[in-house]
C-alpha cells in the first residue's frame, strides 16, 4: 500500500535530520501520523536511507521485534509546495517521489535512559534487540545516542539509517566497519561511545540465551529477504535494497558464527 501525503504536522525536535511528522491518508481513507525519512535531511546522511530504513523494519516485524511499521509515503507536487518550512520543502524537491514512513507509535513515549528498568520477562526480548543489531550492524544504537523509546516496561525501536555498511557502505566505511562474522568486528560492547544501551542490561551472561534469538532467524523464509527488496517502490535504488537482501542471506547462514562472537564478548 502507498499513502498519500496530506499535511505536514511539524518537524521532530530531536535526531540529526528533525524528521518531519505528516498527516497520510491510506487507500480506505483512513489516516495515519508518520514520521518521513530522507537522505537529504541531512548533509551527513547515507544516499541509501530510505533503503535501509526499510529493510530493518520490514525485517524487525518478521523477528516479531517491537518497531514501528514502514509505510510507503507518495509525495506530490502539491503537497510539496503548500510546505511553509522551505528548507524542508527543497529537501523534498530533492526526491524521491515515494518517500521512507515509520508509523508514529502515539504518545507517552520517551527516550530510554541508562536508568531504565529492565523486568527479568523483558531481558529475552533485549537478548533479540541486542543480536538484530549486530547483525544488521545498526552501530548508531549506542549509549549516548539509543533511538530507543520507552513507555512502561515496552520498548520501540527507530532510525535504521546507519545500519547495513557491509552492503551499502562507502569502501573507507567498509574497512572501518567489518561484517560481525569477521572475529574483532562486534565492538558494540566496548566504550560509552560503542556501547550498545542493552548490553548492560543482559549481563550476568547466565540470563540470556542467544542461542533461542539465533533460532528466531533461522526460521524465517529462505526468500524473506528478497521479498523485502521486492516489495520497495520502484523509485528506489534496487541495487541497494537487493545488496541488503543478499548480506541478510550470507548472515543468516552465519548466525552461528555471530552468536559465537557475541557468546565470546560475553565471557571476557
Amino acid at each position: 500500500m502507498i499513502c498519500e501525503a496530506m499535511s505536514c504536522v511539524g518537524r521532530a525536535g530531536t535526531g540529526r535530520a528533525n524528521p518531519p511528522m505528516v498527516i497520510v491518508r491510506g487507500n480506505g481513507g483512513e489516516l495515519f501520523e508518520v514520521y518521513l525519512k530522507s537522505p537529504h535531511f541531512h548533509v551527513k546522511k547515507s544516499s541509501f536511507v530510505v533503503e535501509r530504513e526499510w529493510m530493518a523494519a520490514k525485517l524487525a516485524l518478521a523477528l516479531d521485534l517491537p518497531c514501528a511499521p514502514p509505510v510507503k509515503v507518495h509525495l506530490s507536487q502539491e503537497f510539496i509546495a503548500s510546505m511553509a518550512d522551505r528548507q524542508l520543502q527543497r529537501q523534498l524537491l530533492s526526491g524521491p517521489e515515494i518517500i521512507f514512513g515509520s508509523l508514529s507509535a502515539g504518545s507517552g513515549w520517551n527516550i530510554w535512559t541508562e536508568a531504565a528498568h529492565m523486568p527479568r520477562n523483558k531481558l529475552a526480548l533485549a537478548t533479540s534487540i541486542y543480536l538484530f543489531d549486530t547483525v544488521i550492524q545498526n552501530w548508531d544504537r549506542c549509549m549516548p545516542n539509543p533511538n530507543l523509546l520507552q513507555k512502561g516496561d515496552d520498548l520501540l525501536l527507530i532510525d535504521h539509517e546507519e545500519a547495513f555498511v557491509e552492503a551499502t557502505g562507502s569502501d573507507a566505511e567498509k574497512d572501518y566497519q567489518k561484517a560481525p562474522w569477521v572475529r574483532g568486528a562486534i565492538s558494540n560492547h566496548t566504550g560509552y561511545d560503542l556501547e550498545h544501551p542493552l548490553w548492560r542490561k543482559l549481563h550476568p551472561a547466565t540470563q540470556v540465551d542467544f542461542q533461542q534469538a539465533a533460532a528466531t532467524w533461522k526460521r524465517l523464509p529462505s526468500d524473506a529477504f528478497t521479498l523485502y527488496a521486492r516489495d520497495a517502490p520502484a523509485c528506489w535504488s534496487s541495487h541497494a535494497t537487493f545488496a541488503i537482501a543478499d548480506y541478510l542471506s550470507n548472515a543468516t547462514q552465519r548466525i552461528d558464527e555471530i552468536t559465537a562472537l557475541i557468546e565470546y564478548n560475553f565471557s571476557r
